[in-house]
């Protein structure tokens, strides 16, 4: 089937709009001059649009499955209060008809956001449930808050803060907040979500993204259980996203990718490399950083040596693979630097496999010229800007917390950038995003440094044209160009023309995926 559409075309390429395009079997065919195409293609079907067209949006980092497991779970997301946590809690527990002695796990907790942003005591955490289990997962998704009947069951004691400060006492007593490795004392005893659980809810994550215009999502760290929700996925069928997993550790990667490869035929599915970790999350003061934070005298440490950082990229090396590594701090993005100079020496090929910063939250601008000599694309987490820059202006200083996300000094040193959310850490909003790139405002209103502002082209390269680099697949995705797929969203209002402080109102109309319409506002 033969589509002409007419309107405006946003095509991220040169030129910049186009007035027409036809689509054919899920391929743009052509792009240019109305009349043109009008008179070249008459027997298509013509569809006139208001608003712009441009490509769907890609995702650079986000967790498919994980997504997933939440819809299934409570969600707190926004609450302003703990008695707002209380009412969503205990709505959930009704709506369940959740048991006594049943785990409860409420996701996207975060009292930063609090009107009274002091976090609550354990003893009100422990009333809202108190026969149950329950765990209060943070947006970060690197800390947990337990209730006393979770600490008993993972036996946790003021004595394992004698270990390591990610059991957080507070005057001799257990708080119940656990960050990062120390979480997994409880949760290891959550109860598994079963398989058919998760592909209940694969739809609705689908049209999560959809909905706002992604149609390339990230799986970034799976493991066994993706393995057998995917076995699922893949007996039902095409999805209405294209889905690029990350395996969990680069010792995992070759017995599970062979697991993937025997059964998968998903012509949208497909494992992009391995994922690794190096640090925690600045907004919790987990992220490992050159210099101490002002707000805590103990300071997160290296927790992977550099021999298995360097085996990891070696791996990756070996299996021709790409591989992405979270990294928030400065001094984690310093050894990612230098484990990755010692692994290109012995494999050059990991230049052109394209190794990933993931976050860079707090990369320093004498950084960027190393990752850019080394190949390596950077995505920044760049809309914590807004949602979590009052907090690091607060835990690192002005001179630090301004600099947040310095996609400014990337951009002017030529490194290559994308745009991700970390979904479900927060939604995966594109145009959000973007507005945060452009404006660098925090929550309270604050104006972040002003010279790490970029352009809303610049911007909508790093979730478009730039992500699909990323992925290697810029031949066929990012741009709306002849020979690529017809992956496309549809905008009430051009983000190049609207006042860069509403970017974030634009909303989206219409999505589609291989010249389908797979989300529809109407």
């Amino acid at each position: 089937m033969r589509v002409l559409y007419c309107g405006r075309i946003l095509t991220i390429a040169e030129p910049l709009y186009a007035e027409s395009m036809l689509v054919e079997d899920g391929y743009i065919v052509d792009v240019g001059n109305r009349n043109e195409l009008s008179k070249r293609y008459p027997d298509a079907d013509l569809v006139e649009f208001s608003g712009v067209m441009m490509p769907a949006f890609i995702d650079a980092h986000s967790h498919f499955s994980m997504n997933a497991g939440y819809m299934a779970q409570c969600d707190v997301r926004g609450a302003k209060s703990l008695a707002e946590v209380v009412c969503r809690v205990r709505a959930y527990i009704d709506k369940k008809h959740i048991m006594p002695g049943e785990w409860i796990v409420a996701n996207n907790y975060d009292h930063t956001v609090f009107d009274d942003v002091e976090p609550p005591k354990l003893s009100e955490i422990d009333a809202i449930c108190p026969n149950n289990p329950l765990v209060l997962r943070h947006r970060s998704a690197h800390m947990i808050v337990a209730n006393y009947a979770a600490l008993n069951i993972g036996a946790v004691t003021e004595a394992d803060a004698d270990s390591s400060p990610n059991f957080e006492i507070k005057d001799g007593k257990l708080t119940g907040c656990l960050k990062e490795g120390a979480a997994q004392r409880v949760t290891k005893y959550i109860p598994p979500q079963s398989v058919n659980q998760l592909f209940d809810a694969v739809t609705e994550t689908c049209r999560f993204y959809t909905s706002r215009g992604i149609t390339t999502v990230q799986d970034g760290g799976i493991g066994q259980r993706s393995l057998d929700l995917y076995k699922l996925i893949n007996g039902v069928g095409e999805l209405d996203v294209d889905i690029v997993a990350y395996i969990s550790g680069s010792a995992n990667y070759a017995p599970l990718k062979e697991c993937f490869d025997s059964f998968n035929r998903m012509e949208n599915f497909s494992v992009g490399g391995i994922k690794a970790f190096l640090d925690g999350s600045p907004q919790l003061r987990t992220a490992w950083v050159r210099k101490p934070y002002l707000t805590e005298d103990t300071c997160y440490r290296q927790s992977v040596s550099d021999d298995k950082l360097i085996n990891a990229f070696c791996t990756a090396a070996k299996h021709n693979t790409q591989i992405l590594v979270h990294c928030n701090g400065d001094a984690a993005i310093e050894q990612f630097l230098r484990c990755l100079e010692v692994a290109e020496k012995d494999h050059p090929i990991l230049k052109e496999l394209k190794p990933v910063i993931i976050h860079a939250q707090l990369m320093g601008r004498d950084q960027l010229p190393k990752a850019k000599e080394l190949g390596a694309v950077v995505s920044f987490f760049v809309a914590h800007c807004y949602h979590w820059g009052d907090v690091h202006l607060e835990n690192l200083g002005e001179e630090r917390g301004m600099r947040i996300s310095p996609v400014g000094s990337a951009i002017e040193l030529g490194v290559d950038y994308t745009f991700h959310q970390d979904a479900p850490v927060i939604l995966p909003d594109m145009l959000e995003t973007v507005w945060c790139a452009v404006n660098r405002i925090t929550r309270n209103g604050v104006k972040l440094a002003e010279d790490e502002r970029i352009s809303v082209l610049d911007a909508l390269k790093g979730v478009t044209v730039n992500a699909a680099r990323q992925y290697s697949c810029e031949k066929l995705k990012g741009t709306v160009e002849k020979g690529k797929y017809a992956d496309l969203v549809l905008l009430d209002k051009d983000p190049l023309v609207v006042d860069p402080m509403d970017i974030r109102s634009i909303k989206v109309k219409k999505t589609y995926r291989r010249g389908i319409c797979v989300y529809s506002a109407e």
